[in-house]
């Protein structure tokens, strides 16, 4: 059974009682993305940097929360009412299973049993935001590629969880999805769950705007209202040149149609420029010769190219501290549609998939 949003604000006040409190636990262990509509973005941050709490706050917090229930059992006690007992006595049960759980889990995780270790893998968070005043294009393990307007920000796991690819976004991007069946690709944004095995398709999800929108520009994806107590009875399936709109104060959706190929009005072409500032290499509709030399002299390797690059441009930042050549080169050939690979002299070898 899902809790309602007031049963979960209650839960984190303190408020509800202890059979709420186990029914919003519960629900939040299999749901960890609602949190998200709870938590502020320091305390999200605070997530990326220490990665889930560890067992002595888990074991103070729910202290407290005890502390706080034994409290209104002696206000309640008075009344010698069966059932609030009955109740108490299974709240403090719970707890104590709850308790005993994440001692075993701890003890668990000190042994060197590889199975168990697998189990409590920890997963990091990866948090990236677009400051820029034009598009940011990265590139992910998996192979998909994330253009990302300017005051975007996406955050994900890394690695990704075995069976899922979760992204959590606000603002505005756009997902090259690179195929992979065993594990579904998902974007949540705004109220919205997007999923994806193979496409491309762009969303809207301003922060303070009462829209969330979804736009498919190839293949095939399923959108859902995750927080709805049954999405799948209402899951939507948009098809290439379709939009979805989804209205977060009325809770509801229109779909619509738009152009796939707009008329582009014709501009003068700008020179490409390419900016060096510490470790951050920055290209701004640069002709992928010149950026391909850059990047030469940068990273100090011999980069070849079996096919003519003349025709290809490259709008993209990269911080070569942090940023390995193969994550470089993987991005820039990717949005290109192009493959590169290493011989064995060292030499990477630019060629068409």
């Amino acid at each position: 059974m899902q809790p309602t949003p007031a049963q979960i604000i209650k839960y984190f006040k303190r408020e509800c009682t202890s059979h709420e409190a186990e029914l919003v636990h519960q629900y939040l262990l299999a749901h960890p993305e609602v949190l998200e509509e709870y938590v502020g973005e320091k305390e999200w941050n605070d997530l990326a940097l220490y990665g889930s709490p560890k067992t002595s706050r888990t074991e103070k917090m729910l202290g407290n929360i005890l502390l706080g229930i034994e409290r209104h059992s002696e206000q309640k006690v008075r009344l010698i009412n069966p059932a609030i007992v009955n109740a108490l006595a299974a709240c403090l049960c719970i707890a104590v299973n709850i308790l005993l759980w994440v001692h075993f889990n701890q003890v668990t995780k000190a042994k060197p049993v590889p199975f168990a270790a697998k189990v409590t893998k920890q997963l990091n968070w990866k948090i990236t935001r677009n400051k820029a005043n034009h598009e940011l294009s990265i590139l992910l393990d998996d192979g998909s590629h994330i253009v990302m307007e300017p005051k975007a920000t996406i955050r994900y796991t890394v690695p990704f969880k075995r069976n899922a690819r979760e992204i959590y976004l606000k603002g505005v991007a756009r997902f090259h999805v690179a195929k992979d069946r065993s594990r579904r690709f998902t974007v949540y944004a705004g109220p919205l769950a997007t999923t994806a095995l193979g496409t491309v398709f762009k969303i809207t999800a301003k922060p303070n705007s009462i829209q969330t929108k979804v736009k498919l520009l190839s293949g095939k994806v399923k959108v859902v209202q995750f927080q709805n107590p049954e999405p799948e009875s209402q899951a939507v399936y948009l098809l290439p040149g379709k939009e979805l709109v989804f209205n977060n104060k009325h809770q509801s959706l229109i779909v619509s149609a738009f152009n796939l190929n707009p008329v582009k009005a014709k501009f003068a072409v700008q020179a490409g420029k390419t900016i060096i500032k510490g470790d951050t290499l920055n290209f701004t509709n640069q002709q992928l010769p010149l950026g391909i030399n850059k990047i030469e002299e940068t990273y100090n390797v011999h980069i070849q190219s079996r096919v003519s690059l003349k025709k290809y441009y490259f709008t993209g930042e990269f911080n070569t501290r942090t940023e390995s050549l193969n994550n470089v080169l993987g991005t820039i050939t990717a949005l290109n549609k192009l493959h590169f690979n290493m011989q064995p002299d060292s030499t990477y070898i630019i060629t068409k998939k």
